[in-house]
């Protein structure tokens, strides 16, 4: 059932973006992400503390990543909503979207987060090759994503194989 629901995601929208429906794809696949990945136990406070899922704004979302994720919990957890302006603000975050209109640099936000255990996510494969973990691609009017297995093992993070069989490309360690 799980994998149905993420597989929906990944094929329902087939004009995503020339629909308006690109964001709210991404919303989608940014929870569903929270599902399929396995932080280190001392990433939270307890086995109920929050999984913050953060924004560093500009935030193209607008309230559609609200309604996405308003009352859900991951693995007991439940899912909290953070925009931030700065990355100086990302403290406590698990999963950080990074807007490629962000403020700062994305070499220094990438280099800020890493070796912390964030799964970083935002679009392109630029991300991927600066060191990101999840880039969102569009193909043939399509949202998919690729995943960088080396960022995500730098940052102690392990990817459900689930998740990474529904991705349109894995770079496994070094291999962009």
């Amino acid at each position: 059932m799980v994998a149905a629901a993420l597989a929906l995601v990944v094929f329902a929208p087939s004009l995503a973006a020339e629909s308006g429906l690109e964001y709210r794809v991404k919303a989608a696949f940014l929870f569903n992400f929270a599902r399929f990945v396995e932080w280190p136990s001392n990433s939270f406070d307890n086995a109920a503390a929050p999984l913050h899922l953060c924004v560093l704004e500009p935030d193209p979302f607008g309230t559609t990543l609200d309604q996405t994720v308003a009352d859900k919990t991951v693995d007991k957890h439940p899912l909290l909503l953070r925009r931030t302006a700065r990355l100086s603000d990302t403290q406590g975050c698990h999963i950080l979207f990074v807007s490629m209109d962000a403020s700062e640099p994305l070499p220094e936000v990438l280099g800020a987060l890493e070796n912390r255990p964030i799964l970083t996510v935002s679009e392109g494969d630029e991300f991927l090759r600066a060191g990101g973990i999840i880039g969102f691609v569009l193909d043939q009017g399509k949202v998919r994503f690729h995943v960088n297995l080396q960022a995500a093992d730098g940052a102690s993070l392990k990817i459900s194989s689930k998740l990474l069989n529904v991705a349109s490309r894995v770079y496994p360690s070094g291999d962009r």
